[in-house]
């Protein structure tokens, strides 16, 4: 039986895809943390102005006119939190595309992660770990 690490942690996912937004929930929600699942932009924006995420899990495009809000949205995940004892926010990029340039579009716009769909449950672990967000349900410790 898997052993809880620490209280749940929030996350936010946003996709506008309904099943690959699903998949990523039900995959977060098996490691222990509360999913917060949005379909756009301006709801991703609504739901960071209310709260603090442990990470953000964002499908956005860096290119053409969607590249504004794009960048938008990563300022406000990646802003400094309110409280200096609170952490980061981890900015996680999952998409489609394996070109070069997306990578570095999101590395411009201050991305902690990238991920390549479909994600895998070792990816997210990993790129997780990576940004310091530990799993709140771990198995590999159980």
């Amino acid at each position: 039986e898997p052993v809880a690490t620490t209280a749940p942690a929030d996350v936010l996912v946003l996709d506008g895809d309904d099943t690959a937004r699903e998949q990523l929930c039900t995959l977060l929600t098996a490691f222990g943390f509360r999913t917060h699942p949005v379909q756009s932009t301006m709801q991703a924006v609504r739901m960071l102005m209310a709260k603090r995420y442990a990470a953000a899990f964002l499908n956005i495009i860096f290119d053409g006119s969607a590249a504004p809000a794009a960048h938008d949205l990563c300022s406000r995940v990646k802003a400094p939190p309110p409280h200096a004892d609170d952490a980061p926010c981890a900015l996680i990029i999952v998409t489609g595309s394996a070109r070069p340039v997306e990578r570095v579009r999101a590395e411009l716009a201050g991305c902690d992660a990238f991920l390549l769909k479909p994600v895998s449950r070792g990816a997210v672990a990993q790129a997780l770990e990576a940004c310091g967000v530990p799993l709140p349900i771990d198995s590999r410790r159980s």
